[in-house]
Protein backbone atom coordinates (compact mmCIF):
# COMPACT_ATOMS: atom_id res chain seq x y z
CA UNK A 1 0.00 0.00 0.00
CA UNK A 2 1.50 3.62 -0.70
CA UNK A 3 1.53 5.92 1.57
CA UNK A 4 0.30 9.53 0.65
CA UNK A 5 3.13 12.25 1.16
CA UNK A 6 2.80 14.68 3.84
CA UNK A 7 2.42 18.11 2.67
CA UNK A 8 4.81 20.42 3.95
CA UNK A 9 4.52 24.27 4.64
CA UNK A 10 6.53 27.17 2.25
CA UNK A 11 9.44 29.12 3.77
CA UNK A 12 8.23 32.68 4.56
CA UNK A 13 10.65 35.66 4.63
CA UNK A 14 10.27 39.18 5.47
CA UNK A 15 8.33 40.71 2.59
CA UNK A 16 11.58 43.43 2.72
CA UNK A 17 13.37 40.81 1.15
CA UNK A 18 10.86 39.93 -1.89
CA UNK A 19 11.13 43.67 -2.99
CA UNK A 20 14.34 45.66 -3.19
CA UNK A 21 12.32 48.69 -1.54
CA UNK A 22 13.41 47.62 1.85
CA UNK A 23 12.71 50.54 3.44
CA UNK A 24 11.19 50.35 7.22
CA UNK A 25 11.12 46.56 8.86
CA UNK A 26 8.51 45.39 10.16
CA UNK A 27 8.04 41.60 11.56
CA UNK A 28 4.05 41.17 11.86
CA UNK A 29 2.57 38.70 10.15
CA UNK A 30 1.57 41.03 7.59
CA UNK A 31 5.29 42.06 6.58
CA UNK A 32 5.96 38.31 5.77
CA UNK A 33 5.03 36.38 2.62
CA UNK A 34 5.21 33.26 0.81
CA UNK A 35 8.70 32.21 -1.24
CA UNK A 36 7.26 30.89 -4.60
CA UNK A 37 10.04 29.26 -5.17
CA UNK A 38 10.25 27.34 -2.07
CA UNK A 39 6.19 26.89 -2.18
CA UNK A 40 6.43 25.22 -5.43
CA UNK A 41 9.16 22.93 -4.38
CA UNK A 42 7.87 21.86 -0.66
CA UNK A 43 4.55 21.52 -1.10
CA UNK A 44 2.94 18.35 -1.86
CA UNK A 45 -0.61 17.31 -2.42
CA UNK A 46 -1.93 15.10 0.16
CA UNK A 47 -4.55 11.97 -0.12
CA UNK A 48 -6.84 11.52 3.00
CA UNK A 49 -9.16 9.15 0.60
CA UNK A 50 -7.59 6.49 2.34
CA UNK A 51 -7.07 5.21 5.89
CA UNK A 52 -3.32 4.93 6.86
CA UNK A 53 -2.88 1.00 8.69
CA UNK A 54 -2.44 3.11 11.79
CA UNK A 55 -5.57 5.13 12.07
CA UNK A 56 -6.49 4.45 15.20
CA UNK A 57 -9.09 1.77 14.32
CA UNK A 58 -7.57 -1.17 15.42
CA UNK A 59 -8.13 -2.22 18.80
CA UNK A 60 -7.23 -6.46 19.23
CA UNK A 61 -4.09 -7.53 18.57
CA UNK A 62 -3.13 -11.20 18.50
CA UNK A 63 0.24 -11.37 20.67
CA UNK A 64 2.37 -8.81 21.94
CA UNK A 65 4.59 -8.81 19.17
CA UNK A 66 1.66 -8.07 16.67
CA UNK A 67 0.24 -4.60 18.75
CA UNK A 68 4.60 -3.56 19.32
CA UNK A 69 4.90 -3.83 15.12
CA UNK A 70 1.58 -2.17 14.97
CA UNK A 71 2.76 0.99 17.58
CA UNK A 72 6.36 1.19 15.58
CA UNK A 73 4.12 2.21 12.11
CA UNK A 74 2.08 4.50 14.00
CA UNK A 75 5.23 6.11 15.63
CA UNK A 76 6.70 6.39 12.06
CA UNK A 77 3.70 7.62 10.55
CA UNK A 78 2.71 9.95 13.39
CA UNK A 79 6.30 11.47 14.34
CA UNK A 80 5.49 10.50 17.93
CA UNK A 81 7.61 8.46 20.78
CA UNK A 82 5.89 6.13 22.91
CA UNK A 83 7.73 4.58 25.99
CA UNK A 84 6.89 1.49 28.03
CA UNK A 85 6.50 2.73 31.68
CA UNK A 86 5.86 -0.48 33.51
CA UNK A 87 4.47 -3.91 32.80
CA UNK A 88 2.97 -6.67 35.33
CA UNK A 89 4.00 -10.41 34.55
CA UNK A 90 1.86 -13.41 34.50
CA UNK A 91 3.24 -14.34 37.64
CA UNK A 92 2.35 -11.42 39.61
CA UNK A 93 -1.37 -11.47 38.24
CA UNK A 94 -1.69 -14.76 39.59
CA UNK A 95 -0.32 -14.01 42.60
CA UNK A 96 -3.21 -11.51 43.27
CA UNK A 97 -5.50 -13.72 41.99
CA UNK A 98 -4.48 -16.38 44.70
CA UNK A 99 -4.15 -13.83 47.14
CA UNK A 100 -7.52 -11.99 46.79
CA UNK A 101 -10.29 -13.26 48.64
CA UNK A 102 -13.39 -14.34 47.28
CA UNK A 103 -11.84 -13.91 43.69
CA UNK A 104 -13.35 -15.22 41.12
CA UNK A 105 -11.12 -14.51 38.58
CA UNK A 106 -9.46 -17.22 36.70
CA UNK A 107 -5.23 -18.15 37.08
CA UNK A 108 -3.79 -16.53 33.88
CA UNK A 109 -1.30 -19.50 31.68
CA UNK A 110 1.96 -18.83 32.25
CA UNK A 111 2.69 -19.13 28.69
CA UNK A 112 1.29 -15.57 28.05
CA UNK A 113 4.84 -14.39 29.95
CA UNK A 114 3.11 -10.61 30.53
CA UNK A 115 -0.07 -10.04 31.48
CA UNK A 116 -0.02 -6.14 30.98
CA UNK A 117 2.26 -3.21 29.88
CA UNK A 118 2.26 0.39 30.12
CA UNK A 119 2.74 2.31 26.92
CA UNK A 120 3.11 6.30 26.88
Amino acid sequence: MEHPRRACTSRKRPSHDVTDGGSGRSDSDASWEVDSVDASVSSASVDDSCPSETSGSKTKFVSWEALHSYLDLYQKETFQVLRMRSTKSVAERNMQIKNAQNSSAEVIPDEWEVYAKTII
